[in-house]
């Protein structure tokens, strides 16, 4: 009887090691995300592109339609 428990728990343990879906350990926090502590907010933007170059044509699509909108919906 002995023995079939070590063999069953031996099974099961062989099973989690080798099963990615389950948790290895537990969660730990990460210091360096911002939870818990203070992270000072963004305040403003600069963004500097070219008014004729083509490469910056979405930036400036960006900028004449969707801006205001964007800036309605997050304001700071």
């Amino acid at each position: 009887m002995v023995k079939l428990l070590e063999l069953s728990k031996f099974s099961l343990d062989r099973f989690i090691v080798n099963n990615p879906a389950l948790p290895v350990d537990f969660i730990r926090n990460a210091y360096y995300n911002g939870i818990g502590r203070h992270v000072c907010q963004l305040q403003r933007i600069t963004v500097k592109f070219c008014k004729n170059s083509t490469d910056a044509k979405g930036v400036r699509q960006f900028i004449e339609t969707d801006l205001v909108d964007w800036s309605r919906h997050n304001p700071g």
